[in-house]
């Protein structure tokens, strides 16, 4: 396996940065799709460490020289790499900029313009490193392969040569406010396009649609891969247009993050760490449907006897949720034709909550795909469950040739909760982390292999503190001691940033 050394990436500046950022049309281009990275200003759910880049841009250089070998043994470089973020790249719902004012998702065009701004800029320097290591993709040849010998071996005896790289931003329901147009956005899309080195025409709106794109849609089309975030399926995440808000929107905002401020203003330190921990995470779930379901999970595992406080919890919940439920504003918006207040009451309150098991509903919209049912389409790629999966719809036959057609996800880059097998009273999640990408290859590419997938998936480690405790203690120290505690510390996985809004719990 080929790597490039970090410090050896050329700089912005250096002279190689205009040969490691040609964009040339033609020739044959690997199609790497990756989704819901869920980049945050750290004011809410934590944000993926720029490890996890640089794991994504070695797993690139490796996957280059593979795709390089051909059909016929003969090692020729790959021409380039097209990459395309599937959606919720940069999280701009999942911010606690929204609470500080009276400007919502849903306030209109203009009112939120400065918002969005100002949560992309917090965005892009809290993610920096991550974000800069996107750009040398690009922009700075950070993909180098070997040359090819006259006898069609690497040639390792020179300089590698940067690979070309174009990357492509398609946005989803939690990115969608880079869907509205008008000047103000398109200084921010100006701003994106310079900071990750994208592709995309920045004074218009980016793609939800591979159509409204049409040199992302030539590529996709070369690939036969057809691709959406798959938000247009979920009607929490949908109203029917794309520049519009949903009601994930409100219910992240007003309900999730709203609570958590709450319990930490009424209940500060006195919350069991593990349970702070927890509600960090709780505005990262998919689908939202479990969010009462992994807050109960919280609650009754980190709460222990003190049953009082999980009474408070679970009370506190639900007053948020009908708060929403009966405000004017909410009730005033045209949310979703096939969602009324009752349900959204059934699903979202504890004490009406139903238990049944949420599935990945996004693979029968793929059969509904005109680009799968015309049979232009091998592949239809889907994000947004944070499930990645891989389910063959179907296979044809005709004159001697056979056409398998294939439904992919892209999984995340985050953490995910999983339902046990075995049903239990309220129903017990299990939590991992993980990152996917797919790679999908053209003719004698990769020996003639049509595609590939990769996921990396690490357990969650259970909290230190619940396992070195043996005083029979019913809460742990407030978060403010944990700097100055010896045995306080929280492992957690290296991809993912060690700095934590939790500090807000503390007083």
């Amino acid at each position: 396996m080929l790597h490039v050394p970090y410090d050896r990436i050329p700089k912005k500046d250096d002279g190689l940065c205009a040969e490691g950022s040609q964009k040339p049309e033609r020739g044959k281009h690997m199609l790497v799709i990756v989704s819901d990275l869920h980049l945050t200003d750290g004011t809410t759910a934590r944000t993926l460490d720029a490890d996890a880049f640089r794991m994504f841009v070695e797993r690139m250089q490796d996957m280059a020289v593979r795709a390089s070998w051909r059909s016929d043994d003969r090692y020729r470089p790959l021409d380039g790499i097209d990459i395309v973020l599937l959606g919720d790249v940069l999280d701009l719902v999942n911010s606690a900029a929204w609470l500080s004012g009276l400007v919502r998702p849903w306030s209109g065009e203009s009112a939120t313009a400065a918002q969005t701004s100002s949560i992309v800029a917090d965005i892009l320097d809290h993610n920096q490193d991550s974000i800069a290591l996107l750009e040398s993709l690009a922009n700075r040849g950070a993909i180098r392969i070997p040359m090819a010998t006259n006898d069609g071996k690497p040639a390792f005896d020179v300089p590698l040569q940067p690979v070309p790289v174009r990357l492509y931003y398609m946005i989803g329901d939690a990115d969608w406010l880079l869907y509205r147009d008008g000047d103000a956005m398109n200084a921010v899309r100006r701003k994106i396009c310079q900071a990750m080195g994208l592709a995309n025409v920045p004074d218009a709106p980016f793609p939800h649609d591979p159509s409204e794109s049409p040199q992302l849609a030539r590529t996709l089309a070369k690939h036969r891969v057809y691709a959406r975030h798959g938000d247009i399926f979920d009607p929490l995440s949908f109203r029917g247009r794309r520049d519009e808000s949903s009601l994930a929107d409100a219910l992240v905002i007003e309900g999730a993050m709203r609570f958590v401020q709450s319990a930490a203003e009424k209940f500060g330190g006195d919350l069991p760490l593990d349970l702070i921990l927890a509600l960090e995470e709780l505005t990262d779930v998919r689908p939202l449907e479990i969010m009462p379901t992994m807050l109960v999970n919280a609650i009754q595992r980190s709460c222990g006897a003190k049953r009082s406080l999980q009474y408070e919890l679970r009370t506190l919940w639900d007053q948020q949720i009908e708060e929403i439920l009966d405000a004017s504003w909410f009730r005033s918006q045209r949310w979703s034709d096939s969602i009324d207040v009752d349900q959204l009451a059934g699903r979202f309150l504890l004490h009406r909550k139903d238990d049944a098991p949420h599935a990945d509903s996004l693979l029968a919209n793929a059969l509904t795909e005109s680009e799968f049912r015309n049979r232009r389409a091998k592949y239809v790629v889907y994000g947004h469950t944070h499930r990645a999966m891989a389910t063959p719809l179907e296979a044809s036959y005709a004159d001697g040739f056979v056409l398998n057609q294939i439904y992919f996800n892209s999984g995340s880059w985050r953490r995910t909760y999983d339902a046990t097998t075995l049903a239990q009273p309220g129903g017990q999640l299990v939590a991992s982390d993980s990152i996917n990408l797919l790679a999908f290859y053209q003719g004698d590419e990769r020996h003639g292999r049509p595609y590939e997938t990769w996921s990396s998936m690490l357990g969650s480690a259970s909290s230190t503190i619940r396992q070195i405790r043996v005083d029979g203690a019913e809460t742990a120290s407030p978060v403010g001691m944990i700097a100055s505690s010896k045995s306080g510390k929280i492992d957690r996985p290296h991809f993912f940033q060690s700095g934590s809004p939790a500090s807000r719990f503390a007083h």
